[in-house]
């Protein structure tokens, strides 16, 4: 008989708030924090256990086309000494209906088939209050159906959706080797009869669309649906000879969100005489038909300017440029419209600039402030340099860079989403931003996030 190894990932219920962004992306962790830290340092809880000996690897992971790989470290998910496991929890914004998919990377360097816990119990163990969509790693058998001895080179992959025992896929994965697994939990009407299923990929398959046939499932429970799912729990094994690694992290309520979104990066003003230069920037696009440039002046009604196509499907960054002239003096407000081939639209926030006005090195306050969930940065810089704009806390560490290139002479907005350089939301509270221009101007402001 087979002994699994490890629960991968777990989805757990609980309460949480509302929350806006460009591609509804609901968690993105890239571990990108120094090697040896415990997670308990960066946002994650511990739900059950209690030893925090989880640590940050010295290494990430990385697979084509993935947006959320080849960036930071990886949780280093190694044996426990003999030891309780440890379950952690990341929570993102509650999710009641629809379906939640969770994609991240997976890497076994080993599996341990001499697990230190009981089977059966493991495989109902559930974190906090109940774990749903469980993924599991188990090794293989030698030929002729005995179990083997120590470590094994073929593994396999696993799933439940609650309590249920666990449905694998064949012995033919392999170790040292980076796994895209996509699994997801779908919210159905009634009583006991939510789904989970599982996608499994090897690199470089990353499909722009959901397959029409999952790996694993679609499951259900005969026991308990979610309530709400809002927590994304990875769980440390009781073994002795685990050597797992995971990493790229990201939930979101749409498929195309997930493993491979339409993700603005940076959206940019550049106003220079007479005419306002946008440039903006994506990191992979999904079926991205285009954007539509719209321009508002004073209290008048937003109005199309420009459409831009869009370069449909791609996991490579991509750069946009428009151009608006012969404006007359005066206060302007730019926002993009991002359309899918099926029709389907987001707007990005909103950048606020004035054209007309003499050109001097200044940082003027964000607007608006307060703001929820983005808000736009000014500044103006009066001769050709290096610029640097940051965003700190309140304990003075950084936050996010938003600029820290050469410009040339104008006046600048950046569009700030309330995200910090590993692109997870940040807390609501108060804010500074701090303009660094050439050797003659530092200049610091504050603002607030209102959620």
């Amino acid at each position: 008989m087979n002994k699994i190894a490890g629960i991968i990932a777990v989805l757990c219920a609980c309460l949480s708030g509302p929350g806006v962004c460009w591609t509804q992306v609901l968690l993105h962790e890239n571990f990108d924090y120094p090697a040896g830290n415990n997670l308990t340092d960066h946002a994650w809880t511990i739900v059950q256990g209690g030893n925090s000996l989880t640590k940050v690897a010295s290494v990430g992971l990385s697979y084509t086309g993935y947006i959320a790989g080849g960036i930071g470290s990886a949780a280093q998910l190694d044996p426990n000494a003999g030891l309780s496991h440890e379950d952690y929890a990341r929570s993102f914004t509650s999710q009641t209906s629809g379906s939640v998919y969770v994609s991240f990377l997976i890497n076994a360097a080993a599996v341990d088939n001499n697990a230190s816990f009981n089977f059966p119990l493991y495989v109902t163990a559930a974190s906090g209050t109940g774990g749903w969509g469980r993924v599991y790693i188990d090794v293989s058998q030698q030929s002729g159906g005995s179990p083997t001895s120590g470590l094994v080179s073929q593994i396999r992959f696993g799933l439940s959706q609650f309590t249920e025992s666990p449905v694998f896929t064949p012995f033919i994965y392999s170790l040292d080797t980076t796994y895209l697994i996509v699994l997801k939990y779908t919210f159905v009407a009634g009583e006991n009869n939510d789904q989970a299923s599982l996608f499994v990929f090897s690199d470089p398959n990353l499909p722009a669309t959901e397959p029409q046939e999952a790996t694993l499932g679609p499951v259900a429970s005969n026991s308990l649906d979610a309530a709400n799912i809002t927590r994304v729990v990875i769980r440390r094994a009781a073994a002795s000879n685990n050597a797992i690694l995971l990493d790229g992290i990201r939930v979101s309520p749409k498929w195309a969100e997930s493993p491979l979104p339409v993700e603005l990066v940076s959206f940019t003003s550049l106003v220079q005489d007479d005419q306002v230069t946008l440039s903006w920037r994506t990191a992979t696009e999904t079926n991205n038909f285009g954007f539509e440039v719209e321009r508002r002046q004073a209290a008048k009604e937003w109005q199309r300017i420009a459409f831009i196509p869009g370069n449909g499907t791609t996991s490579q960054e991509q750069s946009y440029l428009f151009v608006d002239e012969d404006l007359i003096a005066g206060s302007y407000e730019y926002r993009l419209r991002q359309i899918d081939t099926d029709g389907s639209f987001e707007y990005s926030g909103i950048l606020k600039l004035s054209v007309g006005g003499p050109v001097s090195s200044q940082l003027l306050q964000n607007y608006p402030n307060p703001f929820n969930p983005s808000t736009s940065i000014s500044y103006s810089v009066q001769a050709p340099g290096r610029v640097l704009l940051k965003i700190f806390d309140i304990s003075g560490r950084t936050v996010r860079t938003l600029v820290n290139e050469n410009r040339a002479e104008g006046e600048y907005s950046e569009l700030w989403n309330g995200r910090d350089d590993s692109n997870q939301e940040v807390a609501s509270g108060l804010y500074f931003y701090n303009l660094q221009a050439g050797p003659d101007l530092t200049e610091t402001r504050r603002m607030v996030l209102l959620k």
